[in-house]
């Protein structure tokens, strides 16, 4: 039935979008750049106020990867989606996007969660063990397997640490093959998969279904400067439900990004946070080493309360 009303409610969008086709031979080329994570538009597209138009761009121009046989689009640096969930991205952020170019209040940066359609917050259930295991057989080598093994769980640990999530190592699943389904007894799979270095890796957010709950390691994961640890930190920041901190910024490093409404919008539980273990080093501001900042650990308590001491 989900999937009868996604492609049902996707339909609708691009008969919708549709109607302003014969606008579209006045438009003015919306692309991305990749080197700034930016979206390069003006106003002779944006009076056209057709969505369709942004993801006919965003599909031509965004760095595209294939994952078991499924095609995926890379936006705001580590987030992936498929098609069907582009046209979703863009129809929000065409929102996003002419509403920027309208006189704007003061705007509130705050640390920033995922939220669902229906406006609750985009986390897991109380008390739900987070079970992962790290699919040896994805790695090029055992030292790299290792290495993974290590940093997921200390950066696991620095998470159960500062509020009441619970990660479970499951290393009896180790064995399993890259590209199976997932196993019941687990919520998501850590794995080395070549990216070509369009990140260094990449997770999932709450409510992504079990096919897409991977934790991606790229091969310049193993020689980056910035703090190996740290990055793991910050990809399961994503997986406890946590969006971009810099997700507001109006700094032109960092933007290329915004708070939509509808799909993958989000909300704010403190203020805005310059080294947030969620920010990227952009604007001239950020931490390599991505550390929990104290507005780190209070947005992450007021999502899942205080951590629980054994």
């Amino acid at each position: 039935m989900f999937k009868i009303a996604k492609y049902i409610v996707f339909i609708l969008l691009v008969l919708l979008a549709s109607c302003n086709d014969n606008a579209k031979s006045e438009m003015s080329e919306v692309t991305f750049n990749v080197d700034t994570n930016t979206y390069v538009t003006d106003e002779n597209f944006l009076k056209t106020k057709n969505p369709a138009g942004l993801f006919e761009e965003l599909e031509k121009s965004l760095p595209k990867m294939n994952i078991d046989s499924v095609n995926y689009y890379v936006v705001e640096g580590d987030v992936l989606l498929d098609k069907d969930k582009l046209y979703y991205y863009s129809v929000s952020q065409f929102k996003a996007i002419t509403d920027s170019i309208r006189p704007q209040g003061p705007s509130i940066q705050k640390f920033t969660v995922g939220v669902r359609p229906d406006g609750s917050l985009a986390i897991w259930q109380p008390n739900y063990v987070i079970r992962y295991a790290v699919l040896k057989k994805s790695f090029s080598s055992i030292n790299n397997y290792l290495l993974a093994v290590q940093n997921v769980q200390k950066a696991a640990a620095d998470w159960m640490g500062i509020c009441n999530v619970k990660f479970e190592y499951m290393n009896n699943y180790d064995g399993l093959m890259p590209g199976s389904d997932l196993h019941d007894d687990l919520t998501f799979v850590v794995r080395e998969f070549n990216a070509g270095g369009q990140f260094i890796a990449q997770s999932f957010f709450p409510g992504d279904p079990p096919y897409e709950r991977r934790l991606l390691i790229d091969p310049s994961y193993y020689t980056t400067t910035v703090s190996k640890t740290g990055i793991l930190r910050h990809e399961l920041g994503h997986i406890i439900g946590c969006r971009h901190e810099h997700i507001r910024s109006k700094d032109s490093d960092c933007s290329g990004e915004n708070i939509i409404e509808g799909y993958m919008s989000a909300t704010y539980l403190t203020d805005y946070d310059r080294y947030s273990v969620m920010h990227y080093l952009c604007g001239g501001v950020g931490d390599p080493e991505l550390k929990f900042t104290a507005f780190d650990s209070a947005g992450a308590r007021k999502l899942y309360g205080p951590p629980i001491l054994n």
